[in-house]
């Protein structure tokens, strides 16, 4: 059985709420009670999905945002957030405000990169711990 429970709701266009219940409280409250997910800069919230324990959202301008738990790196920031507490501990810098995922990399048949210009996602999928915008 799983430890936390973590839900994502928009029941009107321009509001979206977030439900967690979890062993590490992160996010913006550590209530079961539905917290209202703030834009950064009050922009419109198109579409939101969630993971195990992070939220992505896409706003007004196609713009890709997240936040959570960056233990695998699904957030998009280019960390997966871990830090040493003790020599031996390691413990997880979480963001709890939403943050724009600045940089997309794509990789070519030829294994080759290259960072992606002017991109807007239309979609967003999550999985436990990745995320998949489109």
């Amino acid at each position: 059985m799983s430890n936390h429970v973590h839900v994502l709701y928009q029941p009107f266009k321009r509001t979206s709420y977030e439900c967690y219940k979890s062993k590490i409280n992160f996010f913006l409250t550590s209530s079961s009670l539905p917290t209202k997910i703030v834009h950064p800069t009050n922009k419109k919230i198109l579409k939101t999905a969630c993971g195990a324990e992070f939220s992505v959202f896409i706003d007004e301008n196609n713009l890709l945002y997240s936040f959570g738990r960056p233990e695998h790196g699904q957030l998009g920031h280019n960390t997966d957030g871990q830090y040493f507490i003790t020599s031996n501990k390691l413990a997880f810098d979480c963001e709890v405000l939403p943050r724009h995922v600045a940089v997309f990399v794509e990789k070519t048949k030829d294994g080759f990169t290259h960072i992606m210009d002017d991109v807007k996602i239309v979609d967003v999928a999550c999985g436990n711990n990745h995320t998949v915008p489109k």
